[in-house]
């Protein structure tokens, strides 16, 4: 058995390493379309390519998240092949129509593959030099949002700790991910559960304001399903939500992204009985 996990992680390595190399052509190619030159040995102005760079994060951004739908909709036509167009649209708000499959991969991976890219591109700069895009590795991402990825382990340990303690029965608690991620925390309390999809429907929320982590979050949700309804779409979209979990709406905040006292069926106001999280912060260096 050892072997077997052993081998799934050398797999999985591989399969990000790849992934990683085609995301970087992809972006390289986004951006140097953008310099609209006939001759690619031109000589590029200096200022052209300042803008470029500045201009990248935005395409590389733009890039990872079409990969990382591609994948979730290679993943949904092999499990739900007669919903994807409910499951894609009502989950992952994406027109199924401008996705495309990715082939090579062990569908059932899909889900972790999707989780390392993503926390590999949040650990990556990009930049394009002398018409070549490198990838760095860098904290700057993190900073910026404040993330935290929380080890699997640690958080399985952290939720191990709360739910064995726990005054109240574990099938009747209202539990919250709070700045889910891409759902390290939320997955390890969904597998408390003798039924992980009831808890799923009933029990667990998450919320980010990262779209692309809570996109993992989602895709984490729906593999627990070997059949899933609209309806089920539906809940898992108002239970795992996009929105900024220390603002509440008013007329100075953004509706959009504020919490509503009706998210969450009614338990923004009504409380929850358990809140799981790594939430994220700052380092504060003196001026």
């Amino acid at each position: 058995m050892l072997c077997g996990i052993v081998e799934h992680k050398k797999t999985t390595t591989m399969n990000i390493e790849a992934l990683k190399s085609y995301e970087d052509k992809l972006i390289q190619q986004s951006a140097t379309e953008l310099l609209h030159y006939d001759n690619p040995f031109a000589q590029v102005a200096d200022d052209v390519v300042a803008n470029l760079n500045a201009a990248l994060p935005r395409i590389a951004l733009d890039v990872h998240r079409r990969l990382l739908l591609d994948l979730v909709y290679t993943f949904v036509c092999s499990r739900f092949p007669n919903e994807v167009e409910a499951v894609m649209w009502i989950c992952f708000e994406c027109d199924p129509n401008k996705c495309n499959l990715v082939n090579g991969y062990d569908i059932e991976t899909i889900p972790v593959i999707c989780e390392e890219l993503h926390i590999a591109f949040l650990n990556s700069k990009f930049s394009l030099v002398k018409g070549k895009k490198i990838r760095k590795k860098s904290k700057e991402q993190l900073v910026e949002r404040g993330a935290i990825y929380t080890r699997l382990h640690i958080a399985q340990s952290i939720v191990n700790d709360t739910l064995t303690n726990i005054t109240i029965p574990l099938n009747s608690a209202k539990i919250l991910d709070f700045a889910c991620g891409t759902g390290r925390f939320y997955e390890s309390i969904v597998n408390h559960f003798s039924s992980p999809t009831i808890a799923i429907l009933n029990n667990v929320y998450a919320i980010d304001i990262d779209s692309n982590a809570l996109l993992v979050t989602r895709l984490k949700a729906i593999s627990y399903f070997g059949t899933i309804t609209e309806s089920d779409c539906q809940t898992i979209k108002t239970h795992i939500i996009l929105k900024d979990g220390l603002k509440m709406n008013s007329m100075f905040q953004d509706e959009a992204r504020c919490l509503s006292p009706e998210d969450f069926d009614g338990l923004v106001e009504a409380g929850f009985d358990i809140i799981v999280s790594n939430p994220p912060y700052l380092v504060l260096k003196p001026n």
